[in-house]
């Protein structure tokens, strides 16, 4: 379990270490993403940071003397000898648990702050039981100071965690993001991978920009802002319906709720439409709400099958947006919700963050009924 400590009290009380607890040039450094050339994978695919380039990033970013490691539990947890049979010639295999604290030092060489965890290692060796006992104590030793460190954030392998993603998570960047969806805007796998990363880093909510310098033929506006997990998961849609001969119709991802993204530039039912001028008339330009854009689960590999839950939502949104200047019309949507079963089902607000649906509702009602009072 690693373990962070408090600083001395004051007179607020304890401090707990936040990232702005090391100075300026090393949190932009801990908040940047990982280099992919020092990620390595293991037979099974498995990505991982080597414990020497662990060691050296340690020196890069805190300076020589101002980090140290130490070994605070090593345990045997087992040791047998086998005999020379079909399964080879006489070996020894053991097995290790270690304790590593990693501990950063400030530049007076008091603690500033400390992480600890464990990890187990084992080996098995026909040369000699030394040999065994010695490569199973620095695999556990190794494996257990790379998992202190992942607490110092992405320098040190946590967005690994992420499914091997080396975007950054601690301070996300949905730029970057973006980035990677347009290099995989025609690959299915590597589009699905896209998504999954950004649910990982948590911006699947959050905006990002289509870069001036895109690839024409992709067929994207340069400067377009989109809202990252719709707009995915409609390119997705796409790529479905490319490969598919069912024939769907062309209003099909708006039946399976799915309609998000750069199309909402087109119905003008997104984010980025611009707003009515002042003459324009009566109904707002779109609901300040939707869907999340993907299904309860979290689950892009499930789409075009939207649970339930998010039909209703749609149904819901579709008359709040025909309803949205007209008291009466809100009452039968919010109506419809409490029937449907979603007052509480979180939706995207247009600040970007999630609202549970039937205080959006209750919400929008009071302000027209506001007003309605207010002009007589």
């Amino acid at each position: 379990m690693a373990t962070a400590i408090e600083a001395p009290a004051t007179a607020e009380g304890p401090v707990q270490h936040t990232l702005s607890t090391f100075p300026p040039e090393q949190v932009d450094q801990l908040a940047s993403g990982i280099d992919p050339s020092r990620v390595k994978h293991t037979e099974n695919g498995a990505a991982h940071l080597e414990q020497w380039d662990v060691r050296r990033r340690l020196n890069q970013v805190f300076g020589f003397g101002g980090w140290a490691d130490d070994l605070t539990r090593l345990q045997m947890i087992r040791e047998r000898d086998y005999p020379a049979d079909q399964m080879g010639p006489v070996r020894t295999y053991v097995a290790y648990l270690a304790t590593v604290r990693l501990t950063i030092l400030r530049p007076d060489g008091t603690r500033l702050t400390w992480y600890e965890d464990v990890a187990t290692g084992d080996a098995t060796s026909t040369i000699s039981p030394g040999e065994a006992h010695g490569d199973a104590v620095k695999s556990a030793v190794s494996g257990a100071l790379k998992r202190a460190a992942i607490n110092l954030g992405d320098q040190f392998g946590l967005s690994l965690y992420n499914g091997g993603s080396v975007l950054p998570v601690v301070v996300p960047n949905p730029q970057a993001h973006i980035e990677a969806v347009l290099r995989n805007w025609g690959n299915q796998d590597g589009l699905r991978r896209a998504y999954n990363e950004a649910k990982g880093a948590g911006v699947l909510a959050r905006q990002g920009t289509i870069p001036d310098d895109v690839d024409e033929e992709l067929g994207l506006a340069p400067g377009t802002e989109v809202v990252i997990g719709p707009w995915i998961t409609e390119r997705g849609q796409e790529l479905d319906q490319d490969d598919s001969s069912s024939g769907e119709s062309p209003g099909q991802q708006n039946q399976d709720g799915r309609d998000a993204g750069l199309q909402h530039q087109e119905s003008g039912t997104g984010r980025n439409q611009e707003a009515p001028s002042e003459g324009d008339g009566q109904q707002s330009a779109f609901p300040p709400f939707e869907p999340i854009g993907y299904s309860s689960s979290g689950d892009y590999d499930s789409y075009p099958d939207p649970d339930p839950e998010h039909e209703a939502v749609i149904k819901v949104q579709e008359l709040a947006q025909r309803s949205w200047d007209s008291v009466e019309g809100m009452q039968v949507t919010r109506q419809m919700a409490e029937q449907l079963g979603v007052l509480n089902v979180l939706v995207l607000g247009a600040d970007l963050s999630d609202h549970k649906l039937g205080i959006l509702l209750d919400t929008r009602l009071q302000e027209l009924q506001r007003a309605e009072a207010g002009a007589a």
